[in-house]
């Protein structure tokens, strides 16, 4: 047999479980508004070193290549004086 309740006992109940879903939103609003505060700042300050650290890469790179180009320079006119120096060579030796 069903227990009766009356209506009085019915909009009590409703109330406490109108009062437990808004205690749980609460909640929910309360880590939300945690997560704002501290964990998005924390990730954004990661994620400005990470890109600091992609630049200093990238100018180690740029670095680089800059004194590899300055090498190649050398290398050719080094190549193009002795290709001269050959040259030169083989007229004197040539009748």
């Amino acid at each position: 047999m069903p227990i009766q309740r009356s209506r009085g006992e019915q909009l009590i109940r409703l109330n406490k479980i109108e009062a437990g879903i808004g205690i749980v939103g609460g909640i929910i609003t309360l880590l939300t508004a945690y997560a704002v505060v501290s964990v998005i700042p924390y990730r954004v300050s990661q994620l400005e070193n990470e890109v600091k650290a992609t630049n200093l890469r990238i100018s180690a790179v740029e670095k680089d290549r800059e004194k590899d180009h300055e090498l190649l320079i050398r290398i050719d006119e080094r190549l193009n004086q002795m290709q001269l120096t050959l040259k030169e060579s083989i007229k004197q030796t040539k009748p």
